[in-house]
């Protein structure tokens, strides 16, 4: 079997090409990556201590929210052997938009150290975005802050390419004001500093 979208040959229980991140089996990149398909899932890295991030799905809908927590191991079967941090986001971002047709219980059992709140529980969800003077990404991740009712805060970060404007409004719409983003930009004196090579 080969993928579709760049030729390379994958084994016939591939759900992923290992080269690209494309999804196989006839599932359209389109559908795959449609996000007002409830429920939202969002690849992120939430913190595990200061120094440490763990991948997990965000997975959150109109009662429920929960981080599908993903082995490192098997995250790297997801990516396979690809370079880009691009093309790895993608292929994280597919993987993800595969758990939307499964019930959060039996997500929750199928992935251990799995969390699960309600979505009445979440009090804020702000994420930082963070931008040269000339509005390029500074950061190839965004921050986030969920702060839960007796379950406190959970930091991390998201893959800046996987953080639509698609995302946005639907976090938007589940949350309401509970959901809060901001942009930081770099003076340009500093960002003009940055760019020479020392």
């Amino acid at each position: 079997m080969f993928c579709s979208n760049c030729g390379q040959k994958v084994q016939e229980t591939a759900k992923f090409c290992s080269r690209c991140g494309h999804p196989l089996h006839g599932a359209s990149s389109a559908s795959q990556n449609a996000p007002s398909v409830l429920p939202l899932v969002l690849p992120v890295y939430k913190n595990i201590s200061l120094t440490i991030t763990s991948p997990y799905v965000l997975w959150l809908d109109r009662q429920n929210c929960a981080f599908i927590r993903i082995e490192p191991s098997f995250l790297a079967q997801i990516t396979g052997n690809l370079k880009n941090e691009s093309e790895k986001g993608r292929a994280f971002l597919s993987f993800a938009n595969t758990l939307r047709s499964k019930p959060l219980d039996h997500l929750l059992s199928e992935y251990t150290g799995s969390l699960s709140f309600d979505n009445a529980q979440i009090t804020k969800f702000h994420i930082d975005t963070y931008f040269d003077a000339d509005w390029h990404k500074l950061m190839p991740y965004a921050r986030f802050r969920l702060v839960i009712t007796n379950a406190g805060k959970h930091r991390g970060s998201i893959d800046i390419e996987t953080y639509s404007r698609e995302i946005q409004s639907l976090l938007r719409s589940l949350l309401g004001s509970r959901y809060s983003t901001r942009e930081f930009v770099e003076p340009s004196e500093k960002s003009t500093y940055s760019n020479i090579d020392l």
